[in-house]
């Protein structure tokens, strides 16, 4: 008797996906999509999006990224200029630099606790982004990670208010912008 083969979640979004997709040879890293992808499904057991992953994607309007994925590489999202909504897993624990340089159709971020790393310039360019949430306030920051986000008004931080400190918001901001933090 032959035994039945299996397929892998990776081996399955390949085949019926996208077969554009690539990953890398241990199947743990999203390594490319298409630009003109406009839905794209994350496998599970992809623990990192990869530097450039979803450059150019300009289609793409909203992503679910799965539980378990653990980084964000820089420029992932690299103008995905109509990413209005995506949603981070718990499990995310770092954002590349410049990881959504350039997303200028996103409106609001909710940080999940777990990230302990904001990349130089993360958010830089996302010009509509008027709220950010920040479960957690030991985050380590980088430079200009708010840079050009002139709509950038209010910056949600829940937990220990004593721990606030600089997040590349005001000084990466234009002087005459209004810039608010509030604590929940």
């Amino acid at each position: 008797a032959t035994t039945p083969k299996t397929t892998s979640p990776i081996d399955a979004a390949i085949q019926l996906k996208d077969d554009e997709l690539r990953f890398s040879e241990d199947g743990m890293v999203l390594l490319h999509v298409p630009n003109d992808a406009t839905e794209v499904t994350i496998p599970e057991g992809i623990m990192t999006i990869g530097d450039e992953a979803f450059y150019g994607c300009t289609g793409l309007t909203s992503l679910w990224i799965p539980e378990g994925v653990k980084r964000i590489g820089g420029y992932a999202f690299w103008k995905c200029e109509n990413l209005t909504k995506i949603r981070l897993p718990q499990t995310l624990t770092t954002i590349g630099a410049r990881a959504f340089l350039d997303c200028r159709s996103l409106t609001s971020m909710i940080i999940p606790d777990s990230v302990t790393e904001i990349g130089d310039g993360a958010f830089w360019g996302c010009s509509h982004l008027t709220k950010l949430t920040l479960p957690s306030p030991n985050i380590i920051f980088g430079t200009a990670v708010f840079r050009g986000c002139q709509q950038l008004k209010e910056v949600l931080i829940f937990k220990d208010p004593d721990h606030w400190g600089p997040i590349g918001g005001p000084s990466d901001l234009r002087e005459d912008d209004e810039y608010e933090s509030r604590i929940e």
